[in-house]
């Protein structure tokens, strides 16, 4: 698996945000960013997932 911290050195080099919270993405933004992604419904292949599971996986990705 050399594949993955060679990309994240890639994209910490080109200046890139590596997480949410790099991005200062607040509660309000991920709020908005859940809206957008479940617009037309639940998301998701196996397990459907509505916004605010969406607004939890954002959270945990900060």
């Amino acid at each position: 698996m050399r594949t993955f911290p060679a990309w994240m050195k890639y994209v910490r080099e080109a200046g890139l945000p590596t997480t949410l919270s790099e991005e200062n993405a607040d509660e309000g933004r991920l709020e908005e960013l859940a809206a957008k992604c479940t617009m037309d419904g639940p998301v998701g292949g196996l397990e459907k997932l509505g916004k605010e599971d969406v607004v939890r996986i954002l959270n945990l990705a900060r």
